[in-house]
């Protein structure tokens, strides 16, 4: 949490592959901190998470690799999460 009055909001991404997920938060941050692929190959290979920044500084948002369904999300990316 952020020092001060002032909460910081987080958000987890989880949705199949190539839904959009890593451009769906760099639109969130309003800048491009998630690698973002042109193609229907999957990206985004492990959890990871990057703070906003000036009026979205307050905004964490965590994106995950993409599933078919949820019956194969295993153990280790819940972990991740």
């Amino acid at each position: 949490m952020s020092t001060g009055d002032s909460k910081e909001a987080k958000m987890v991404l989880i949705g199949g592959i190539g839904d959009g997920k890593s451009s769906l938060g760099n639109f969130i941050l309003k800048t491009t901190k998630f690698d973002v692929s042109n193609s229907s190959a999957p990206k985004t290979q492990e959890t990871i998470g990057y703070n906003g920044e000036g009026e979205r500084k307050n905004v964490f948002v965590i994106d995950t690799p993409g599933v078919q369904d949820s019956s194969e999300m295993n153990e280790n990316q819940l972990n991740q999460m």
